[in-house]
């Protein structure tokens, strides 16, 4: 499988970030990620691949995935029906692995989470997960404030470690080599989607790279499977989605938001390849 890397983008001012989505049927490619990752399953069914293992998943199942770690989500194939009006419903988590390497994580009291954080890295299953006691809490992380919902947080993972048992998925003791790359794509990352809309230049992302324009173009092909300039067009459709979906701005206004200085290429871009309706 062709492995690609997801941009995830955290408010700079939080910690992690916490999304409930509901969705027809997973559409997305085998990736990767620096974030850590929570997946709690709310409804629905399919398989998980965690590097080279695949596992089933259904209502009330948990993943912790480790930073790095290439995983794929596939729903059951009946999702895809047309006729279907099943949906998959779920909760995504997402933390910085940095989060997890600051002053506060180096006390003794937090030992037990940066253990289930290493284990994480052999991806965590937790098949029955809705029968804790920790699902409501986790399913209910949104409903809090922003301090409330960190305290939570840590207590869940905490309490994952030293109450309950889980399943390591990947056995295969396979260095993960992503984790080589890490910093340089992170730099282009962070850069990325800080001025995705704006004009940016080839070779100004080649120099955070630290690397000629010609390197940079194979390295980043390599690794996102996209030449630059389409993964900027591909970054911009993606905020262009949530501005028309949040149906607060005009299509010129959004044009101009997502760094499209030509509103009509802007609007022919969607309308080429069916952006909006896919």
């Amino acid at each position: 499988m062709n492995l690609s890397i997801e941009q995830i983008e955290i408010d700079h001012q939080k910690s992690f970030r916490s999304e409930r989505i509901h969705i027809p049927f997973f559409d997305v490619p085998y990736h990767y990620h620096p974030e850590i990752e929570l997946v709690l399953f709310l409804r629905g069914d399919g398989k998980m691949f965690i590097k080279d293992t695949m596992v089933p998943f259904s209502e009330g199942t948990l993943f912790i995935i480790g930073s790095n770690v290439p995983h794929l989500p596939i729903s059951h194939p009946r999702f895809k029906d047309e006729n279907s009006n099943e949906t998959i419903e779920y909760i995504v988590i997402q933390a910085d692995q940095s989060y997890f390497e600051e002053s506060l994580f180096e006390l003794p009291e937090i030992s037990d989470i940066k253990a289930l954080i290493k284990d994480s890295n052999q991806g965590i299953l937790i098949s029955n997960f809705h029968k804790t006691n920790l699902f409501e809490p986790l399913k209910n992380l949104n409903d809090l404030d922003f301090f409330d919902r960190l305290m939570s947080f840590i207590s869940i993972l905490n309490k994952i470690k030293k109450e309950h048992s889980y399943k390591l998925i990947d056995h295969s003791n396979k260095k993960n080599e992503i984790t080589i790359i890490d910093a340089r794509m992170k730099r282009v990352n962070k850069f990325l989607l800080q001025n995705y809309n704006k004009e940016v230049s080839l070779d100004e992302v080649a120099a955070i790279a630290i690397m000629n324009k010609a390197s940079f173009c194979r390295y980043f092909k390599a690794q996102t499977g996209k030449t630059f300039s389409a993964y900027i067009n591909d970054l911009r459709i993606h905020y262009s989605k949530k501005h028309l979906i949040g149906g607060s701005y005009t299509v010129k206004r959004i044009a101009y938001e997502v760094g499209y200085n030509n509103p009509t290429y802007f609007i022919k871009r969607f309308t080429d390849k069916n952006e909006v309706f896919s």
